[in-house]
């Protein structure tokens, strides 16, 4: 005879348990505020307060200031990810290239003098440079 345990332990392990999609990051997660989270929102939001005694204003105070550049150099590669920089149209000195897979995080405050600004057409080619190394 067999008992009610064995045969609820026999229906469990022949009956899986639905399972819930495997989320990845970029999925949504909740609508709060009329804004969609996402997980990855979620997760830094999560680490933020953790590692800022659940208070964001020092991580902010950190963040403003941070440009994000890409370095330049002068040789020429034929990389799709590098942007050609015209030097009468970005104000250098010779003609030069930005070096969008190597794009950094830089503060503000490090800057010492400005060399040259990439004009309108020279930031939608870094754009679309970034864009096709992070297959957007």
């Amino acid at each position: 005879m067999e008992s009610p345990l064995r045969d609820l332990a026999a229906a469990m392990s022949t009956t899986p348990l639905p399972r819930r999609p495997p989320a990845f990051g970029p999925e949504p997660w909740e609508e709060i505020g009329g804004p969609s989270w996402s997980h990855w929102d979620r997760w830094f939001c999560a680490v933020a307060v953790a590692d800022q005694s659940g208070s964001l204003d020092p991580l902010e105070q950190r963040m403003v200031g941070e440009l994000q550049v890409a370095p330049c150099t002068t040789r020429r590669r034929e990389l799709p990810s590098h942007v050609e920089l015209d030097p009468k149209e970005c104000g250098l000195d010779e003609v030069s290239y930005a070096k969008c897979e190597d794009m950094k995080s830089v503060s503000e405050r490090r800057l010492v003098a400005r060399l040259g600004a990439a004009n309108d057409e020279a930031l939608f080619a870094i754009t679309r440079a970034l864009g096709f190394l992070l297959d957007f």
